[in-house]
C-alpha cells in the first residue's frame, strides 16, 4: 500500500511538469487532442485466478494529454468499491480522430492493492493463499475504447471501454478485465 501511495505521488509530479504552461487565451486556440483531458466514470473490475475470482465496482478518474501526432500519455486512479482497494495506473493510447469519431488502444501499466477475497470454505482458502503467495501487486493490460466520441470541442463520451490484462508476476496466472461503462472527459 506504501508503494501504490508513493507511485502515485510520482504520477502527480511528473503530471504536474507535464502540464501546458500556456495562457488561457492561447489554450482556448489549442485543438482538444493538443491539450490535457481529465476523465471520470464507473467501470466493473473482475480478477479471475485459479481456484478463485472476484469482481467489483470502481470509480475512475485521470488525465491525459499529447505525446506525439495521435499519441497520448495517460495517468489516473481508479477505486474498487467491493472491496475497497485503491489502484494507480499510467500508460500510453493511439487516438486517431475521424470527425468525432476518436477511437482508442493502448497499454496501461499499473499497481493495485486487488487482490483475492477471502472468502469460500478452508479448502479453498489455503489453494488460494497457496497460489496468490507470490502475487505481485504490479500489472498490465492492453486497453481498447471503441466508442470514443467528440460531442464538442471540449467534451468526450466514451462508452463501453475493454480492458484486458495479468499481474506481471506470475505473468498469466491471473486474469484481469475491466468494463469501464461510461466516461465524461473535458479538455482544459
Amino acid at each position: 500500500m506504501k508503494v501504490a501511495a508513493q507511485l502515485g505521488v510520482l504520477m502527480c509530479v511528473v503530471s504536474a511538469f507535464l502540464a501546458p504552461t500556456q495562457g488561457v487565451a492561447q489554450a482556448a486556440r489549442v485543438p482538444p487532442l493538443q491539450r490535457l483531458e481529465v476523465y471520470v466514470g464507473p467501470s466493473s473490475l473482475m480478477l479471475l485466478g485459479p481456484v478463485s475470482g472476484e469482481i467489483g465496482w470502481a470509480f475512475d478518474v485521470g488525465v491525459q494529454g499529447p505525446l506525439h501526432a495521435t499519441w497520448r500519455w495517460m495517468a489516473g486512479a481508479r477505486l474498487a468499491m467491493s472491496p475497497i482497494a485503491p489502484e494507480m495506473f499510467g500508460g500510453v493510447s493511439a487516438q486517431p480522430r475521424f470527425g468525432r469519431w476518436s477511437p482508442s488502444v493502448g497499454v496501461e501499466l499499473g499497481l493495485t492493492a486487488r487482490g483475492l477475497a477471502d472468502q469460500g470454505d478452508r479448502l479453498l482458502m489455503e489453494l488460494r493463499d497457496v497460489s496468490s503467495r507470490d502475487l505481485v501487486p504490479l500489472y498490465v493490460a492492453l486497453y481498447a475504447a471503441p466508442l470514443r466520441f467528440h460531442v464538442s470541442p471540449r467534451w468526450r463520451l466514451s462508452l463501453l471501454e475493454l480492458g484486458v490484462g495479468t499481474h506481471v508476476a506470475p505473468f498469466g496466472r491471473y486474469v484481469r478485465l475491466q468494463l469501464l461503462l461510461a466516461a465524461i472527459g473535458v479538455a482544459l
